[in-house]
């Protein structure tokens, strides 16, 4: 058994040195795939720019280091019941085919341009204007209320997984990628960990009941961050996180607090009046009961003040936007799940139909 175990090591660690490189080919059933370049590297292994040497089509290839895995295996799956989706129409990433080349698992997809943070550090960190934000999040609204409709969770909604498609020929056209940590919602259950810090919805700090909505939580911290060009509430520890929530929309209802599993790991029950019930614990009072050090306070902007965070604009239809955009993000960062947008509802927000612009540009009579 022992010798099995070590041959079986040895097989999975000669597969992960197995070397890809350009100009090597990588034939699918269908498909032979020219590695052109490297465009990333990440834990599961690299993302490979290729042309399709049958149809002369730019691809990126997604080689994962081992073979099949519980993970990638997941990914698969997720991308097979996304395949009902038309990519373009729901601005999600097109998957066209899965295959294994000499052990390592390959995934094919349409080549996009780049992410928001690739995007944001090309221009110098400046931030999008609303009227830039607009068609963002439009397309990623359309993307997440598709997802919603075959009951799957991204879990994983930051800068990093939204693409522009060619920001050139198409400035601000996006869509959706990386499906490796999603869920159908049926596998949900409270307590489970998901979502990059400082875009973890409340629900999930808690250890409440998990649904779609956090995808939009994750959203409203999305356009948060294009607007202001920095992470909206703390990416450094849950402490951090939590803290800035607090600081930015107020603490919890009492409901909330007193459902979750989690709770306590943040708060501590008020023992001298009612009201709150629930306090906030301090960073040494955190510390004290995890162990763990917090980071330094996060930085944090009220929602209200987003509105005027940059020099006065000249104009007011200009304004008029901004404190419509203030309004969607404060239905898309509702701490009740059950209170926060929805894709359809946040649709028919004024910022997204566009009808405060339409009054204000209407000739008066």
């Amino acid at each position: 058994m022992a010798d099995r175990l070590t041959a079986d090591k040895q097989e999975t660690r000669e597969i992960e040195e197995i070397e890809v490189e350009n100009g090597d080919l990588l034939n699918s059933s269908s498909s032979c795939y020219l590695i052109l370049d490297f465009m990333g590297e990440g834990q599961f292994g690299k993302v490979a720019l290729c042309m399709n040497l049958i149809t002369a089509q730019d691809m990126a290839l997604k080689i994962f280091k081992t073979e099949e895995g519980f993970n990638t295996k997941r990914e698969i799956n997720m991308l097979d019941v996304l395949s009902a989706l038309d990519p373009v129409k729901t601005n999600v990433v097109h998957y066209f085919e899965q295959f294994t080349h000499k052990g390592h698992t390959c995934l094919a997809f349409e080549k996009l341009d780049r992410n928001l943070i690739q995007l944001f550090a090309d221009r110098q960190y400046q931030p999008l204007s609303v009227g830039e934000i607009r068609p963002i999040a439009h397309q990623l609204l359309k993307a997440i209320d598709a997802l919603r409709g075959l009951g799957v969770i991204h879990c994983d909604l930051k800068p990093d997984n939204i693409m522009l498609v060619n920001h050139e020929d198409q400035p601000f056209r996006v869509k959706l990628i990386d499906f490796g940590l999603s869920r159908m919602t049926s596998e949900m259950g409270r307590g489970m960990t998901m979502q990059t810090l400082g875009y973890r919805a409340p629900e999930i700090i808690l250890g409440l009941p998990i649904s779609t909505a956090i995808d939009m939580w994750a959203l409203g911290c999305v356009l948060a961050f294009l607007f202001i060009s920095e992470h909206m509430f703390g990416i450094c520890c849950e402490y951090q996180m939590v803290r800035s929530i607090v600081d930015v929309l107020g603490q919890p209802d009492y409901d909330l607090l007193s459902e979750g599993y989690f709770t306590r790991t943040f708060f501590k029950e008020n023992r001298h009046w009612d009201h709150p019930k629930w306090l906030l614990k301090t960073p040494l009072e955190y510390q004290q009961e995890t162990g763990k050090v917090p980071e330094p306070i996060w930085k944090v902007c009220p929602l209200d003040k987003l509105v005027t965070i940059y020099p006065m604009v000249q104009e007011y239809i200009e304004m008029a936007d901004r404190i419509t955009f203030v309004s969607l993000l404060k239905g898309l960062l509702q701490m009740d799940p059950e209170r926060r947008s929805t894709p359809t509802g946040a649709l028919a927000h004024p910022f997204l139909s566009m009808v405060h612009l339409e009054k204000e540009r209407r000739p008066s009579s």
